[in-house]
């Protein structure tokens, strides 16, 4: 009787190495491994990492540390993600990881006997693979000072209510990955760094996968990449052509479009909103991050548009397409931010009445332009 070797692999929150952690799960199936829960029964711990911000950073090595601690010396320790590049310090604290980046994931090829290789596994629709980080980052979530006062009550308040907020029927989402990296020059991010410039993947895989999604009954379609808007720039095509071919598809089915940053709203305005008044009925969400209120703050991010001609896009989108969920991000803190600024930022989501938010408080990240901004 033989018995198959076992890997233990988790995740964490950010949904495009998430994707790629599905993958190299399914690439170990397909080789004839098999999954376990138990860290200290595996022969292979893999975990993928994310380095976008400080807490993320800690919590993926307070995660790393215990998972280190606890599988078997014998067994090989893989780290992808982008922690392995971002934060190469803390990384070399462990001994004897192997690590693998986000553009280098095929070579994995090169650690494992393997009948099928990685180019031969397909880009995974469904995630299954869990976020082994929740109790490591708890301690990250929660404010920095701590008080009995109002703002902490109402802190918790939202924070138990986002616990068990009606989600709706929505159910599974099916994921398709638009490509890798992106093209912007935000002057905060790190992750540009890992990922490089935008990679598409083929627009007939995707309408294929998209196909299969559809005939194996799922209802809603997650857009997914660092950059979705730049979809297609690097192979002569658009986001627009691309969402166009989706909608040609009969069906009750809707779209979540995921990091849509701001700059190609203003590209694909008019298209956009043809597409969507035309098929509103199938549009669910999409995530726009503004980062800023202050047109000040937005150029030192090198983040190219002006917060008024933004607003009135947005609002336009509210007014005409009210059951479009709008979801944004918010950073705090950026370098030589004034009170003004920050109260630019607050007034802003204040008149724009989004669905949701993600307030982020500013962190120097290694080998960034903002990190040696002074203030």
């Amino acid at each position: 009787m033989t018995f198959k070797q076992r890997f233990y692999l988790g995740s964490g929150k950010c949904p495009s190495r998430n994707v790629e952690a599905q993958r190299i799960y399914n690439y170990l199936i397909r080789n004839g491994w098999e999954s376990t829960d138990s860290v200290q029964d595996a022969d292979l711990v893999i975990l993928s990492t994310c380095a976008s911000k400080d807490r993320a950073a800690e919590a993926s090595l307070d995660t790393m540390s215990r998972l280190y601690k606890a599988k078997s010396d014998s067994a090989p320790f893989l780290v992808t993600g982008c922690l392995p590049l971002i934060d190469r310090d803390a990384v070399r604290e462990f001994e004897g990881l192997q690590l693998i980046s986000p553009r280098e994931l095929e070579k994995i090829d090169l650690l494992f006997d393997h009948h099928v290789k990685l180019r031969e596994v397909p880009e995974p629709n469904i995630i299954t693979v869990p976020d082994v980080t929740k109790q490591d980052s708890f301690k990250w979530r929660v404010p920095y000072r701590i008080e009995l006062s109002i703002p902490f009550l109402r802190f918790c308040y939202y924070r138990i209510m986002e616990l068990f907020r009606d989600k709706t029927d929505e159910g599974p989402f099916f994921n398709l990955k638009l490509g890798t990296g992106c093209l912007g020059e935000c002057s905060y991010c790190a992750i540009k760094f890992v990922t490089g410039k935008m990679i598409s993947r083929d627009p007939d895989t995707l309408i294929e996968e998209f196909r299969r999604g559809l005939v194996s009954k799922y209802r809603y379609f997650n857009f997914v990449g660092q950059d979705t808007g730049a979809y297609g720039l690097d192979i002569q095509s658009t986001f627009v052509e691309l969402l166009e071919s989706v909608l040609k598809f009969e069906g009750n089915y809707k779209l979540a479009i995921q990091d849509f940053n701001a700059w190609w709203l203003f590209k694909y305005f008019d298209e956009l909103m043809s597409l969507s008044l035309e098929h509103r009925e199938k549009f669910a969400e999409i995530r726009i991050p503004i980062q800023s209120g202050s047109d000040r703050i937005l150029r030192l991010m090198k983040r190219p548009y002006r917060v008024a001609d933004l607003k009135e896009m947005i609002l336009q989108i509210r007014k005409r397409i009210s059951e479009l969920r709008i979801e944004s991000h918010i950073m705090v803190g950026f370098p030589s931010e004034t009170e003004e600024d920050f109260e630019c930022s607050r007034q802003l989501l204040e008149e724009l009445n989004l669905d949701r938010v993600g307030v982020f408080i500013y962190d120097d990240r290694p080998f960034t332009e903002a990190s040696r901004m002074a203030d």
